[in-house]
């Protein structure tokens, strides 16, 4: 899909999307990520750029609440489409964002993390991080998965070199296949 398109495609699909309230963007407003968040607040989705997010919000996605992450996203996706160099991590971080855990995944990063030496503490459970998943993607209408789904496709398709542990296809066939056109 060329850029122009899938930029098209992200706008058309995301156009109605209903701004979540100044008192809904963030999970936790007394974590550190507030401070950050708080520059989204009355900002519409199609005023976001790249010098916005990148470099002090390139996570800020996964520390809104799963109204404001359904909000933004698509501001990220179409960054990440249009600047795919300069938007650095994002397109990495909604990759992460988009892919339902397994409970191999947190082994592995606990596995990581005790190699580090880091505190022994668990990341969390595979339920917590489903239920994390669900929450956002659930807020998605139809037709906005489909777009994922493209954008998705999009980061295989041109940028499968970037991913050598091809971490946009694990998304898609974990869960974004169920809506691929047909």
């Amino acid at each position: 899909m060329e850029i122009e398109s899938l930029k098209k495609e992200i706008n058309d699909a995301f156009e109605r999307s209903v701004y979540p309230g100044d008192q809904n963007i963030a999970i936790n407003k007394k974590d550190l990520e507030y401070e950050h968040l708080k520059d989204f607040i009355g900002v519409n989705w199609h005023q976001i750029s790249v010098d916005f997010i990148v470099p002090k919000h390139t996570s800020s996605l996964c520390f809104m609440t799963p109204l404001a992450f359904c909000y933004y996203m698509p501001a990220y996706m179409s960054i990440s489409v249009e600047n795919y160099v300069e938007s650095d991590i994002v397109p990495d971080n909604l990759v992460h964002a988009l892919t339902i855990r397994t409970q191999c995944d947190l082994d592995k990063l606990n596995t990581f993390k005790e190699y580090l030496g880091a505190n022994n503490s668990s990341l969390g459970d595979v339920d917590e991080e489903v239920v994390w998943f669900y929450e956002r993607i659930n807020n998605f209408t139809d037709r906005q998965k489909k777009t994922i789904y493209k954008y998705l496709l999009f980061l295989v398709q041109e940028h499968s070199a970037d991913y050598p542990d091809n971490a946009p296809q694990i998304a898609i066939d974990r869960y974004w296949k169920f809506f691929m056109e047909k």
